[in-house]
């Protein structure tokens, strides 16, 4: 569900994509997505090796990011893909989240199958932040 469609003329940082969420749904999905993109991509997980793996096998044009903050810093278009409702208020509000360092305008794909009211909550708080909110949920498991 598209929760805001904002003003595309303000700021959005860098023209990367920050993804955060490298566990079996996301990791392929990046894969997928950089495979596609020539743009810079950033990546961020609290599991440190699937970040160097996904750096490993994606080669040039990757960056590690730090903490969400940072990520969403550096990017124009984030995406999150994350397994439970409590990552993503972390991942997006936490002290070192999304909303911290994001930029006026800045694209945030939110992946994760969540409860819809946190969901509409995050949403609420990214566009609150000035930037744009996108409810995209996947299912289907590994395989699709």
């Amino acid at each position: 569900m598209l929760y805001s469609t904002g003003a595309s003329s303000g700021s959005s940082g860098g023209k990367a994509i920050g993804f955060i969420g490298l566990g079996q749904m996301g990791f392929n999905m990046a894969r997928h997505l950089r495979a596609k993109s020539s743009a810079e991509f950033i990546v961020y997980d609290l599991n440190h090796r699937a970040m160097e793996q996904f750096q490993a096998e994606s080669g040039k044009g990757v960056d590690l990011a730090s903490s969400p903050a940072e990520l969403a810093s550096r990017s124009s278009v984030i995406i999150t893909v994350l397994p439970e409702s409590a990552h993503v208020k972390e991942a997006y509000l936490g002290e070192s989240g999304i909303i911290k360092g994001m930029h006026q305008g800045a694209l945030c794909i939110d992946s994760s199958t969540i409860d819809t009211s946190v969901s509409t909550d995050v949403s609420r708080q990214i566009i609150a932040a000035g930037a744009r909110a996108v409810d995209a949920p996947i299912s289907g498991g590994i395989m699709g």
